[in-house]
């Protein structure tokens, strides 16, 4: 019988590659290992590709005015794949408000403060544990002027 040295060879290199690998982990617990690290401390679950947690995008506050006040209006954007919860604070002079927002996944929530006093503010964003997540600032400038009534009721008061 006649023996082809390519076929020796081919069986050497896979018997040399089977011995390298028994020492090592199989690819598939690798894998896992990698996406059991993924998890989030608050418990949720994010094996999924492109699903981590980002914080929320907060737009810049708008100013309405009333004459009972200003109307600081907030407005926040989930960019996750997943429910967040939030705690807005409007603080600044004798104002100190706070407001509960729960974020739906990529979900779009606004906030409203009623009643607020000429003068610059700060709005905070803390998350559900309590830490800051982040901040702006906004100023409030609004005259109190009664509104004038307009052309058509003054013609009617005559």
């Amino acid at each position: 019988m006649k023996r082809h040295p390519f076929v020796g060879g081919l069986l050497t290199a896979t018997l040399a590659t089977g011995l390298l690998l028994v020492g090592s982990a199989p690819a598939s617990a690798q894998k896992a290992e990698s996406a059991s690290a993924q998890l989030v401390a608050d418990g949720t679950d994010l094996r999924g590709r492109g699903n981590s947690v980002r914080p929320p995008v907060l737009v810049r506050p708008r100013v309405r005015c009333h004459d009972s006040g200003a109307v600081v209006v907030v407005k926040l954007r989930n960019p996750s794949r997943v429910i967040l919860f939030f705690e807005v604070r409007l603080s600044g002079g004798s104002v100190a408000e706070a407001l509960p927002v729960m974020l739906a996944a990529r979900g779009v929530e606004t906030v409203e403060f009623h009643g607020i006093p000429n003068g610059r503010y700060r709005v905070d964003v803390m998350n559900d544990r309590g830490d800051f997540v982040t901040d702006t600032r906004v100023r409030v400038r609004c005259n109190a002027v009664p509104a004038r009534p307009s052309a058509a009721v003054r013609a009617g008061a005559r």
